[in-house]
């Protein structure tokens, strides 16, 4: 948790910045107790109290903390525009600031990492799941989808760590589904421009869920690659606004294998000359304006 809170000097003031609902009881407390001029700034990274974890008496207990603590920082931020509306609707507070989670902007670096580390054949597609291995995050369609696929010419790469790793090092057949351990965060994107297609398949399990934009969307359109997404509200909504995917309809095999074989009717120059208008408008250099103008207005 302490890990999670940074305590920033800024002019005369103390400012305390709180990642998630799990660090704002420290800064109400600096604020309350210790600090009474600190300024609290409250930073949802996700629709906190709609997770797909948070049931029963801990979900009453962090709706009924964060609606008394909320009134008492000085700014609030978080990731997307729905989430945004949820909060001043639900707490009749200002509209939160928005500074999503967007990579820094870099050039195309088109490579061939994963054909050369796996030996996979320039005519095979390569899908990337990128991030990390959790449930409800459309891991085990993917590996019945590409299961099934074993003789097209597609591929699947999962880079990262987590729970369902073991079940995904199992499913691995070195034909078309396969495995790299998380690679350092900077050297991340040289990896994903060696991908054809993103995958971002979070099922539809929660209000959280439905308004996320998970950071490896952003990082699969910086990489100019193509997505596959679920058809969640705020997904759905980039992806259609910006001509850059295919929108798989449920959480369902049979409804990933029609967005697979959807992909191969996209008119591929069209829709990369769309990701890089978007790579252009979604970057970290944006957002670090924005949200440093939240601190200086405080």
């Amino acid at each position: 948790m302490c890990k999670r809170l940074a305590i920033i000097s800024f002019s005369d003031t103390l400012l305390v910045h709180c990642h998630d609902l799990n660090t704002l009881p420290i800064g109400v407390a600096i604020k309350l107790f210790f600090n009474k001029k600190v300024k609290v700034v409250y930073d949802a990274h996700e629709y906190e109290t709609e997770t797909v974890y948070l049931k029963g008496v801990e979900k009453i207990l962090a709706k009924a903390f964060e609606r008394i603590s909320i009134r008492k920082v000085d700014a609030v931020i978080t990731v997307s525009e729905s989430i945004a509306s949820a909060y001043r609707k639900l707490y009749n507070i200002k509209k939160p600031f928005l500074v999503k989670n967007y990579p820094y902007y870099c050039k195309v670096q088109k490579n061939d990492e994963f054909r050369e580390i796996f030996k996979i054949h320039q005519n095979t597609i390569i899908c990337l799941y990128q991030g990390g291995f959790y449930p409800k995050r459309g891991i085990e369609n993917i590996l019945k989808a590409f299961n099934a696929l074993r003789q097209e010419n597609k591929a699947v790469v999962f880079m990262g760590s987590g729970p369902l790793e073991n079940l995904i090092v199992n499913e691995s057949n070195q034909n078309n589904i396969f495995f790299l351990k998380e690679v350092d965060q900077k050297n991340l994107l040289k990896y994903t421009f060696s991908a054809d297609f993103g995958l971002c398949l979070t099922q539809n399990e929660s209000l959280n869920h439905q308004y996320s934009l998970p950071n490896k969307l952003f990082e699969y359109i910086m990489a100019r690659i193509p997505v596959i997404v679920s058809n969640l509200y705020e997904m759905k909504k980039l992806v259609v606004e910006n001509g850059i995917g295919v929108i798989s309809e449920n959480d369902t095999t049979v409804s990933l294998l029609k967005a697979i074989k959807k992909s191969d009717a996209l008119d591929l120059p069209k829709i990369k000359k769309n990701l890089e208008v978007a790579a252009q408008k979604y970057r970290w250099e944006t957002q670090a304006k924005i949200l440093l103008d939240v601190y200086r207005n405080l």
